[in-house]
């Protein structure tokens, strides 16, 4: 009982709510990086370059490919 509360007490005054922002917004920016390289990869070897120069400028139109392939 007195480790457990002592656990209790130490992660409520050590707990970092800007770090653990910024380190949510890092993992979601990873994983927003590693999807864009999926589809950059996908639609290379698919020899889609026209759609991979619109998807660079188009939100809506990159959702649509990400959604098309899967990812």
């Amino acid at each position: 009982m007195k480790n457990r509360a002592e656990a209790i007490e130490m992660s409520i005054f050590e707990y970092d709510e800007e770090k653990h922002m910024r380190q949510v917004r890092e993992e979601g920016e990873q994983m927003a990086e590693e999807r864009m390289s999926r589809l950059i990869e996908k639609l290379m070897k698919e020899g889609r370059r026209e759609e991979l120069e619109r998807a660079a400028k188009d939100t809506s139109y990159r959702r649509k490919l990400l959604e098309e392939l899967g990812d």
